[in-house]
């Protein structure tokens, strides 16, 4: 996907900058002309899945957070950014941090401008289907980067209630500096964020017509709510949006591990593109330029060769077998541990895509969600695991 950048007031800048300038901003006029036409909203709306992509969003480092801090792989780069995120000595100075706010709120702030701008829109050709495309799209990515930050910037809800801090919860459209102020917009609660992408997701359910498994679809926010669901223990919700997902026809398990280079592998809910003349590296000014591609392959295969499988992770495989394992695993030395993700497997150009959702979380959620509230939506939980096994071992015996 070609990334399309438009000129936006980012959050970020406007919580680390003061002005005392109260005069329209010269983007906003541009962004006026843009928005006046059909074209330019729909660019606005394309442009969203280029901000994805960046690294501090859905390109690269949250996607690898939880890798690195729970032994799946050994982090052996030299950013000490991320050598702090890896051993929990993480600093308010942190640039990954730092890239990674900006880079969700960059998403934000540009979905805001979408639903609030698209229904003014005078271009007469615009029809309200299509205007309900674009706000329905723009209200499912801004609840998936509210998500993500919520995961990353909070307590679980189980662990502090609905009442702990979480995120500033921005949802209007910045049209001038003398609006911004938003440096001092107090985090939200727990509760609230979650209130808010619910209420994103159930509209973008009702507004989405159209179906493309990398853009916004009704079947991925389906199965996004019944993510928020389960992560709130709002398992009867989370089984049913889990089956309205399953049900719907339009996914179904992959019939080998080559989903991951097809874009149009059914097995993608959602799936974000990458082509090798994206960019990645997003608001890098913040710290260094990586991706999950960069990252996770070798030198030799066009990386950095910094995150190979971790020895535990090995240790396991190999003690039990697993031929996905024994054939499937990459031979180059890094750093004495031999052995990389073949997932994302373009290094040099990072044009490997990202699965943002599958079909196969949505018969976990199903599967979790009805054992934990005893109820059997859509089939029992030892059916959807057994599927889900089945699955494997005809994926295993296709090595």
């Amino acid at each position: 996907m070609k990334k399309i950048y438009i000129s936006t007031l980012f959050l970020a800048f406007a919580i680390g900058c003061q002005t005392d300038l109260d005069v329209k901003a010269q983007d906003e006029s541009s962004r006026d002309v843009v928005l006046a036409t059909k074209l330019g909203v729909k660019s606005y709306v394309t442009g969203l899945y280029g901000l994805a992509q960046q690294e501090g969003a859905f390109g690269g480092v949250p996607q690898l957070l939880g890798d690195w801090q729970s032994d799946n792989i050994a982090f052996k780069g030299t950013f000490p950014t991320l050598q702090e995120i890896r051993d929990y000595t993480t600093i308010s100075t942190n640039g990954n941090v730092a890239s990674i706010w900006q880079d969700h709120y960059e998403i934000i702030t540009q979905a805001n401008t979408v639903i609030n701008k698209a229904y003014l829109t005078p271009d007469v050709d615009f029809s309200m289907d299509e205007r309900d495309q674009a706000v329905g799209e723009a209200k499912f990515m801004r609840a998936l980067a509210y998500f993500q930050l919520n995961c990353l910037f909070a307590q679980p809800i189980q662990t502090v209630g609905a009442g702990g801090l979480s995120v500033p919860l921005i949802t209007k459209h910045i049209s001038s500096v003398s609006e911004i102020g938003l440096r001092n917009t107090p985090r939200a609660t727990v509760g609230e964020v979650y209130a808010q992408i619910e209420a994103d997701l159930l509209d973008a359910i009702s507004k989405i017509k159209d179906f493309n498994r990398t853009r916004a679809n009704v079947g991925a926010a389906k199965a996004l709510l019944a993510r928020v669901y389960l992560y709130q223990d709002k398992f009867a919700q989370a089984a049913d949006y889990a089956n309205q997902t399953i049900n719907s026809g339009k996914f179904e398990f992959a019939s080998d591990y080559n989903f991951y280079d097809n874009k149009d592998s059914k097995e993608h809910i959602f799936n974000l593109v990458n082509l090798s003349n994206d960019s990645q590296s997003g608001s890098n000014e913040n710290g260094p330029s990586v991706s999950f591609s960069t990252l996770t392959n070798s030198s030799a295969n066009g990386g950095r060769g910094d995150c190979p499988f971790s020895a535990s992770l090995n240790a396991t495989f190999e003690n039990s077998g697993d031929l996905r394992y024994t054939l499937k695993r990459r031979d180059i030395e890094k750093a004495g541990i031999p052995f990389y993700t073949t997932k994302y497997n373009d290094g040099l150009n990072q044009s490997s895509d990202y699965s943002v959702i599958r079909i196969s979380e949505m018969y976990l959620i199903r599967a979790e969600a009805n054992l934990r509230a005893g109820t059997v939506i859509g089939d029992t939980p030892v059916n959807d695991v057994n599927k889900i096994r089945d699955v494997q071992i005809f994926l295993i015996w296709q090595l």
